[in-house]
């Protein structure tokens, strides 16, 4: 009795299809491990984008609240001891005991 074997043409067959396998797999897989770790890195980006939107938001508000005159003259009263034309300053003195 004949046994099934496979001819030599079916096992060259299976060798070669192995073998562009493994090659294919030999290119692809650095090129996916780049993908990944650029998808990694622009997550990590959009995530600092977010931030960094969000501080520029806030410093702009700042900016405006900093910009009025309303500010600016307490800035220039506390900060500066300047005073409007007719005010008289007012010293604190520390009593010694």
């Amino acid at each position: 009795m004949e046994k099934n074997r496979p001819g030599p043409r079916a096992v060259f067959r299976c060798l070669l299809i192995g073998a562009l396998c493994s090659l294919m797999l030999m290119i692809a897989a650095p090129k996916l491990k780049i993908i990944y770790e650029m998808d990694g890195q622009r997550y990590r980006l959009e995530q600092e984008k977010v931030e960094l939107e969000k501080k520029n938001r806030e410093l702009e508000s700042r900016l405006k609240e900093i910009d009025s005159s309303a500010a600016v003259e307490k800035i220039a009263r506390e900060q500066l001891g300047m005073v409007k034309k007719g005010e008289k300053i007012l010293i604190p003195v520390k009593e010694e005991r």
